[in-house]
């Protein structure tokens, strides 16, 4: 914890079944927001074109259409601020992090700023190294995808964990393919958002 009280949690997923790092939560239960949506921004060069775009969006879609209601109020490019030392976040956005300091298997990062469980500011670095797969990756099973990248870190980004099924968004392993219909979520984790 800082100074100034917050309490910083670093969460990622990793590339193709390698180790990725857990999410760190507080005494009281895992650190929401206060309410939603949420103001999101991203680097245009993570959304360079309508296919990158879109992933971005159906990400957002998947959470959204599990808690019936609106979670992210995206306003489109981020204005290139940098997280700051883990005191502040300027905006919540999802950029290149370049650069990557991070272990090389990590295809992105997300921090997450909270003060008494709840989330103040959140940022989803992406390691701009990985091999990403647009859409659903049809044919390109050894890359990443990106649509599931981003949706498993939108979840940290909303206050989600780490999960170990497989078949769940929230496995820290990115696993081949893009579709996001047959993955899960953690009902029981997801509740306090629909409350």
């Amino acid at each position: 914890m800082t100074s100034h009280g917050w309490r910083i949690v670093f969460l990622g997923v990793s590339v193709l079944a390698m180790t990725a790092c857990g999410k760190k939560k507080n005494e009281d239960g895992p650190a929401r927001w206060e309410s939603f949506p949420v103001q999101i921004y991203t680097d245009p060069a993570i959304v360079p074109n309508a296919q990158s775009r879109a992933d971005f969006q159906e990400a957002m879609s998947f959470w959204e259409s599990k808690v019936g209601y609106r979670l992210f109020d995206y306003r489109g490019d981020w204005n290139g601020e940098r997280y700051n030392n883990g005191d502040s976040v300027s905006q919540n956005s999802l950029y290149n992090a370049a650069p990557w300091t991070y272990a090389t298997n990590i295809a992105a990062q997300t921090v997450v700023l909270s003060r008494e469980n709840q989330i103040e500011g959140a940022v989803i670095m992406v390691n701009p190294g990985t091999s990403f797969c647009p859409g659903d990756c049809v044919g390109q099973s050894s890359r990443t995808s990106q649509k599931k990248v981003f949706a498993h870190e939108l979840g940290h980004f909303i206050g989600m964990g780490h999960n170990n099924d497989t078949s769940n968004v929230m496995y820290p392993d990115a696993l081949p393919g893009g579709n996001l219909g047959g993955l899960s979520i953690d009902a029981n984790e997801l509740l306090p958002l629909v409350n």
